[in-house]
């Protein structure tokens, strides 16, 4: 921390591109400057200080417990690079020797998870990385109290503090995400598996939409004759039945895969895809009514629905 032991007077100066003291404080503010960097360029007047009530606190020793482990189809790097994008920090990098002359690449992420508590997300695969296999650890760090409540070794303790027990709802479900985004990622590195996740059929080409968003749902779910497989062809069945089920097969493939990424939140998908924002405006379903910005005689307000344009935009 640091403060100004001095309030300076401001100079007007009209030249472009010159900054006051405060605005360089504001503007100019990078965290790489250390004490001396940031009393060297700004002013001696900034002193720093340290808090006491900070830098006076007890060192309290802390645990590592291993709380889950997996084994994910995908290759090392698409699982650190996930990671990265979600929060976590790179901790270490380490190729490890084996007696048999092989070697093991270890990657060590951290996520800070509240005050002396962290989680750590090892992931490993043989070096060099020439097959998708990737092994994940995770291990709780912290002090001891936190440790033992996440385990579950303390489950009673926790119960009767809400606090603790938001903390360990949070984390539980913190590493439930962690499993849904492994297997999405796995789902999605898929992709180039079977030309069926990116051949459009004729019936989409004419202009169908293969999803449809169902009344107060956010979630789209395949139109009809879209989603479903069909049942096996016959012996009997002529080339032409033969041909439309191995389309409605293909066309089941086709939305088995794309169904999991319309269901994510827009929010997260600069954690998977490269984003670009297109702004659309929808027609609306309805004619406007002429008092549309005027409320009723409760107070309330007139809704515009958009649902037949957004369900012909998916």
């Amino acid at each position: 921390g640091s403060y100004l032991a001095n309030v300076e007077k401001m100079k007007w100066d009209d030249k472009p591109g010159n900054l006051n003291f405060y605005q360089r404080c504001v503007l100019g503010w990078r965290c790489q400057y250390n004490s001396e960097e940031w009393q060297q360029h700004y002013s001696a007047n900034n002193i720093p200080q340290s808090n006491r009530f900070w830098s006076d606190l007890p060192l309290v020793p802390t645990s590592r417990r291993r709380y889950a482990e997996s084994d994910v189809r995908a290759s090392l790097i698409n699982v650190v690079g996930t990671r990265i994008r979600q929060g976590y920090q790179l901790a270490s990098i380490v190729i490890r020797k084996r007696n048999e002359g092989s070697s093991r690449l270890e990657v060590r992420l951290l996520l800070p998870w509240k005050d002396r508590a962290s989680i750590s997300y090892e992931v490993s695969a043989d070096y060099p990385l020439v097959t998708a296999n990737t092994h994940i650890d995770i291990y709780i760090e912290g002090i001891y109290d936190f440790v033992r409540d996440v385990c579950g070794i303390g489950s009673r303790a926790a119960s009767a503090n809400i606090y603790r027990t938001v903390v360990v709802r949070r984390f539980v479900q913190h590493i439930k995400n962690l499993q849904k985004s492994d297997q999405l990622l796995v789902h999605l590195l898929s992709f180039n598996n079977s030309s069926s996740s990116f051949t459009l059929s004729d019936r989409v080409k004419s202009g169908s939409s293969v999803f449809y968003l169902p009344p107060n749902s956010a979630k789209p779910i395949p139109s009809s004759g879209m989603g479903t497989a069909g049942t096996p062809t016959s012996a009997g069945r002529s080339a032409s039945g033969q041909g439309r089920q191995a389309k409605t097969g293909s066309m089941h493939l086709f939305t088995s895969f794309w169904q999991p990424v319309l269901s994510l939140d827009i929010g997260v998908w600069h954690c998977w895809f490269h984003v670009q924002r297109i702004t659309v405006l929808l027609l609306h379903d309805s004619p406007l009514s002429r008092y549309l910005h005027l409320h009723n005689s409760v107070g309330r307000y007139g809704t515009v629905l958009c649902r037949q344009a957004a369900g012909q935009l998916i």
